[in-house]
């Protein structure tokens, strides 16, 4: 008997299109998220002037702090660094969520 289970864990390809439209691209469109808006706010106010190494890895606690799977997040801060060599923080963090959004 096949396992034919419609409840999994693992990612659908049919739901990702929807997933990335309900994942939030601002920090102002977290409702209910207080402690977790304001903690993101002081990380990207401390990683302005970050040292580029600190800069990926900052981006990548940042998307995993919003609920992103690590190794998603792990592809689209390598992306996002690639696609905004000179960014800073905020412009990687914005690039970073678009890929995902893809």
């Amino acid at each position: 008997m096949a396992d034919d289970r419609i409840v999994t864990a693992a990612r659908v390809d049919e739901e990702a299109q929807y997933e990335a439209g309900l994942r939030p691209r601002a920090l102002d469109e977290y409702i209910g998220q207080d402690r977790i808006r304001e903690n993101l706010q002081v990380s990207i106010a401390a990683a302005r002037d970050a040292a580029p190494p600190a800069l990926r890895d900052d981006v990548l606690s940042a998307l995993i702090n919003l609920g992103y799977h690590r190794p998603l997040a792990e592809k689209a801060v390598e992306s996002a660094v690639g696609a905004t060599p000179d960014g800073g923080f905020e412009r990687t963090l914005r690039q970073a969520l678009r890929e995902l959004a893809k």
